[in-house]
């Protein structure tokens, strides 16, 4: 969703560079327009006081520059009130080339609207048919504009599907680099303690304040091949990982109510160390400003991401206390077994289907953008769909695509799934909206014939 979301911003920024390049074509000319009418005065001033045979008007002017020049010279000099011209400034003159020019000016104004109303009409049409009365440089002005938004959006397509796919392996990375921190603060700990002990003061040294360096979990986690080799094939920098981990450490763990009261714990419980490293993980690496900002780094769409990565992040734990509930606490544990050839959480269960499905979603959308556009306009008569909020538009784009390209899924598991999206990440009331709409749509496009299903997809399909 996120990618379609993108792109439709991108599609709005590029319709909006569109207008804006017809809007600076128009002012140009327009600007010419008011340069020519203040030309025509100046080379009347200029030449006005001379005999015909030695006006001097330039070459290079435009054909009306000159023709109108010509004109009130010409007006001035067999006029029998040239006195009473110059004590009007000529104005009775200028005003015959200012009118002139507010035709030309209104004309202009006529055709930029046409222009705009044309691309308006045309401008998401691969071959667009125009028909419009204007100029050929206002119709070169308007095949620019909808090339510009082409190519535009053609490059912005491909670059989002890149993108995409790079922002999943990211969530991956994110998900590594919160096991990796946990392993890294029980190390912090072994090398205080380790320091402490090196001391030349040799003070007494409490096994409970570095309780943490021996947490089952971060030694199980520090010990994972699976960890290890993750961590090489997406080339993590440990040094990058340390200077932040330490930052948090100092300033946040160690001052930590929950993490002081499982220092001055007794010995290690497998249990209590479940449960302080689920507590770092979900209340200060994943959620902290100081490791915020490092994972607003990597990923841009973190906010939303960040529930998946923590997810992850506590099934593991789960997977290496070799716990099979879903939840914490839904079954009493009469002995913990650690786990340590635990499997790291995949991204999906079945990711290389989830990709195919992914770039297949995205592409449908792409190609039948207008398609389901129009679908929404025609259900939406008594709004403008430009007012329609554009997270929901998305949402019911998705779902008619859905709906229609996809066979095996059931129509109202689309309808369920695209309703769900629309209660965590749109507006209060876009789930009653977006529901209404999808199921009134829904029924259009069966009855039509629009909608086939195959297979599972026949289940449920009333």
């Amino acid at each position: 969703m996120q990618g379609l979301y993108a792109l439709e911003h991108s599609r709005n920024a590029n319709y909006l560079l569109s207008l804006d390049l017809i809007e600076k074509q128009f002012d140009t000319r327009f600007s010419q327009l008011a340069e020519d009418e203040k030309q025509v005065g100046w080379i009347f001033e200029k030449n006005h006081q001379r005999k015909p045979e030695n006006i001097q008007i330039g070459k290079k002017l435009p054909e009306k520059v000159r023709q109108l020049a010509l004109d009130i010279l010409d007006a001035y000099w067999n006029s029998d009130e040239q006195e009473a011209l110059q004590e009007q400034k000529f104005a009775p003159l200028l005003q015959q080339v200012r009118a002139s020019y507010k035709e030309d000016n209104d004309a202009l104004t006529e055709e930029k609207k046409n222009i705009m109303a044309v691309f308006k009409e045309v401008y998401e049409q691969e071959q667009p048919t125009i028909d419009v009365d204007a100029s050929d440089v206002s119709k070169k002005t308007l095949v620019k504009a909808i090339d510009i938004y082409h190519n535009k959006l053609q490059e912005d397509v491909k670059n989002l599907e890149a993108r995409l796919l790079q922002q999943s392996r990211i969530i991956y990375t994110n998900y590594l680099i919160g096991l990796i921190w946990v392993t890294e603060i029980a190390e912090l700990v072994n090398l205080e303690k380790a320091a402490k002990a090196s001391s030349l003061l040799k003070a007494p040294i409490f096994e409970g304040d570095y309780k943490m360096g021996q947490n089952v979990v971060c030694q199980t986690l520090k010990n994972s091949d699976a960890l290890k080799l993750a961590k090489e094939q997406r080339k993590i920098d440990d040094a990058v990982l340390r200077t932040t981990v330490r930052e948090l450490y100092k300033k946040v763990i160690k001052e930590d109510e929950e993490y002081i009261n499982y220092q001055k714990l007794g010995q290690n419980n497998a249990e209590d160390d479940k449960k302080i490293v689920n507590h770092i993980l979900k209340n200060i690496i994943f959620k902290h400003e100081i490791t915020n900002s490092y994972f607003e780094e990597l990923d841009l769409s973190w906010s939303e991401n960040r529930k998946v990565v923590q997810s992850m992040a506590v099934k593991t734990i789960k997977a290496i206390m070799g716990d099979t509930e879903e939840e914490d606490g839904d079954a009493e544990e009469t002995e913990i077994t650690i786990n340590k050839n635990f499997e790291l959480s995949p991204l999906s269960k079945n990711w290389d289907e989830d990709v195919v499905f992914y770039k297949n979603l995205y592409n449908f959308n792409v190609e039948g953008n207008q398609r389901y556009e129009d679908i929404i306009a025609k259900k939406t008569k008594n709004w403008d769909i430009e007012r329609l909020a554009l997270i929901d538009k998305v949402i019911l784009k998705m779902a008619i695509c859905e709906m229609i390209n996809f066979y095996s899924i059931p129509v109202k598991v689309t309808i369920n799934e695209y309703i769900e999206l629309a209660k965590t990440y749109s507006t209060p009331k876009s789930k009653k909206f977006v529901n209404g709409l999808l199921d009134s749509i829904a029924q259009d496009l069966i009855e039509q014939g629009d909608i086939k299903k195959s297979g599972r997809g026949l289940m449920d399909n009333k």
